[in-house]
């Protein structure tokens, strides 16, 4: 039987962070403990001795993710390890929606950083951060659960590939280091 681990992330289940837990401990079961901001992730880690934060704190594309440092510096918390994932962003609309048809597109300060370089080509669509995936696909009609199996398969669009952030597990301070695998 496999040990569960509980791991906080910052969003819904199928975001990222839940992705980089479940590879980090792979010879683990995990169970996801959502957190609606960094801020509440680590209060909720250092309250519950037994769980484990996850989070981005570098990115190959938009650099250091100053406030998460931040927040890692005042926690109290220890980084047991580091997980670098690579993030592959799809562009997801209503079938028969075209490229060229969009106005608008919602998504995440990161993801929208990440994907700059792409969105300069169509000058014509305006861009809309929001707290998250989750959010965006519901300001486009497009049912949550849709927008959260996206990662496992093809989207209509899919947008570059290349940015890869690094991502800290924590503990609080005093417990041993788990090995990875």
């Amino acid at each position: 039987m496999k040990q569960t681990k509980r791991v906080a992330i910052q969003g819904v289940p199928g975001a990222n962070h839940e992705i980089a837990a479940r590879q980090f401990f792979d010879d683990c079961d995990v169970e996801v403990v959502p957190c609606l901001t960094f801020a509440e992730l680590f209060e909720r880690v250092r309250a519950e001795r037994d769980l484990y934060g996850i989070v981005a704190i570098e990115n190959t594309i938009a650099g250091s993710l100053q406030a998460n440092y931040t927040l890692l510096n005042e926690s109290g918390l220890t980084v047991i390890g580091e997980y670098k994932l690579r993030i592959k962003h799809n562009l997801m609309a209503m079938p028969g929606v075209r490229i060229e048809d969009l106005k608008e597109v919602h998504s995440h300060p990161m993801a929208i950083m990440q994907c700059e370089a792409f969105f300069r080509q169509y000058p014509g669509i305006r861009i809309y951060g929001v707290e998250g995936a989750n959010q965006a696909s519901m300001k486009a009609a497009i049912p949550p659960a849709f927008c959260a199996s996206a990662m496992a398969w093809m989207a209509r669009v899919v947008l570059p590939d290349d940015s890869g952030p690094n991502i800290s597990m924590m503990r609080p301070r005093g417990y041993p280091p788990t090995p990875r695998a």
